[in-house]
């Protein structure tokens, strides 16, 4: 009995090393071992899914683009493990609900300029309460899978590292609900993960080493085919919401010609006063007629340019009018009207929200100068405008009004008590893409309560938004935007010394 394969002069070695090439072109792809046992697999996109998912770093947008990734993986990782059980069946549904129903709106939300209305309502805490609630749906199941291999293995029941693994991403995802930053408690919740993630590697590992099994998922779409899907979802809902969403409605008309014989003889007063005639143009027919029995005026004007032009030629022209009216009311010393008017003198682009602030004289000046009378109104008015094919269009301001704040003693280095509330103006709008000649106004009318020499100064500070290219995307008005990348602020005012008879601003 003879082997023709074999001969005299062949060694040990050499023929060990030609078992070892015959076997080797037989073993398993790891693409095809990771498709008959995937655990290993799955467990390292779960766990990683569980720490990029507890991340808010708030640079580069990372506080959204981490969690998206992590909510993935946790959902392809238990996609693979839901033919194992149905704890990691429940798993991928879990996440399948937390993409579509919680972390998809919000992030189509932060896309439009009422994301900020969103923040501060109470929506954003019921989302991370719903957030919460599934993710500790998903901890549990995830608990009494990963128990229930281990029983289908024969191995004991090693419950702490799991029992620590589900603490600590309750605990982090329940960070959430405070509204301040939470570095603080991250960084050392982080090192702890790290520690988690290697004991939990190794007790995963043991399900290897005793030759267990898990059962793979066949899967109709392959994973690059739901990430484009679940991708072009998430993109062409952010880019509609912005684009559907990053201006503010504005109803604009024609300003109709509705000048009267009274109208005309205020005007031709106002011009001989001094009042500019692009600005009296402007003035609605109810300001116009608030200016009547205007005995003078002070007038500022000041030339901004658009620093994102990179130019130091002129772009924003805003003038200030103090107009001083006659008494209207019994003990009244004496009534102003203060007008704050802008206008582009350059084509800019608008891209989303523009928004003014004015700090009236009344704001804080020891009650010499009063907004309200008895009846505790204050009168505030304006509009926007721009032209097209030499006919104007006029809007009111999406939102015109006062802002309480309460007055800040620096004596005391507090609030009193007792002390009124003090207010300032604000004023949100939006100019269509490519207005011409886009300006606008806004007026206020005060009064003199105390016999006193007394100044009075009034501030307006323009905020020009100056970019696209901002998410999430954050209006104009916003309290906290103030030097931001995106936006460019303008402030410039007037002081007036009512006593001056050269009718001079100083």
């Amino acid at each position: 009995m003879t082997d023709k394969n074999f001969t005299p002069t062949q060694t040990d070695s050499d023929f060990e090393e030609q078992l070892h090439t015959a076997f080797s072109e037989l073993s398993p792809t790891d693409r095809l071992v990771a498709q008959i046992t995937p655990w290993n697999r799955s467990m390292k996109m779960i766990l990683w899914g569980m720490a990029l998912n507890a991340m808010t770093l708030p640079i580069l947008c990372l506080n959204y683009i981490l969690p998206t990734i992590g909510i993935f993986l946790l959902f392809f990782g238990f996609r693979s493990l839901q033919s194992e059980n149905h704890y990691f069946h429940s798993c991928k549904v879990i996440t399948l609900v937390q993409i579509l129903a919680v972390r998809f709106p919000v992030l189509i939300i932060n896309g439009t300029i009422w994301q900020n209305a969103f923040n501060t309502s109470v929506l954003p805490m019921f989302f991370s309460l719903a957030n919460l609630a599934l993710t500790i749906a998903v901890m549990l199941n995830f608990q009494n899978g990963f128990h229930s291999v281990r029983e289908k293995a024969g191995l004991c029941e090693r419950t702490a590292c799991v029992n620590l693994l589900v603490i600590w991403y309750v605990i982090l995802c329940a960070f959430e609900l405070i509204p301040t930053s939470r570095l603080w408690c991250e960084i050392p919740m982080l090192i702890l993960y790290g520690f988690i993630f290697r004991s939990f590697s190794k007790l995963s590992q043991e399900l290897e080493y005793v030759g267990y099994l898990i059962k793979p998922t066949p899967t109709t779409r392959p994973v690059w085919q739901t990430v484009l899907l679940f991708t072009t979802i998430m993109i062409m809902g952010v880019s509609g919401g912005y684009l559907l969403f990053h201006q503010y409605p504005m109803d604009w008309e024609q300003i109709a010609d509705t000048k009267s014989g009274k109208q005309d003889e205020l005007r031709t007063h106002l011009l001989e006063l001094g009042v500019p005639e692009n600005i009296l143009n402007d003035l609605s027919d109810e300001d116009i007629i608030a200016c009547e029995g205007a005995s003078r005026i002070f007038l500022s004007q000041s030339d901004h340019a658009l620093t994102s032009a990179h130019s130091d030629s002129p772009a924003l022209r805003i003038t200030t009018l103090a107009i001083q009216l006659p008494d209207k009311w019994d003990g009244v010393l004496t009534a102003w009207k203060v007008i704050h008017h802008f206008q582009w003198l350059e084509n800019v682009t608008f891209y989303g929200t523009e928004a003014i602030e004015i700090y009236p004289a009344y704001y804080d000046n020891d009650f010499v100068w009063e907004p309200e009378r008895e009846d505790h109104q204050s009168v505030i008015s304006g509009r926007v405008l721009y032209s097209k094919d030499n006919v104007s269009y006029a809007s009111d301001y999406h939102q015109l009004g006062h802002i309480e704040q309460e007055h800040f003693h620096p004596v005391s280095g507090g609030i009193d008590e007792g002390d009124r509330l003090w207010y300032s103006l604000t004023a949100s709008f939006s100019f269509p893409s490519h207005a011409k000649a886009p300006r606008g106004y806004v007026s206020y009318e005060m009064f003199q309560s105390i016999d006193i020499h007394s100044l009075f100064n009034s501030t307006i500070k323009y905020v020009h938004q100056t970019s696209a290219l901002q998410y999430p995307v954050v209006p104009a008005s916003f309290k906290h935007i103030w030097g931001s990348n995106h936006f460019q602020t303008i402030y410039t005012g007037i002081l007036v010394d009512p006593e001056d008879k050269d009718n001079k601003p100083i």
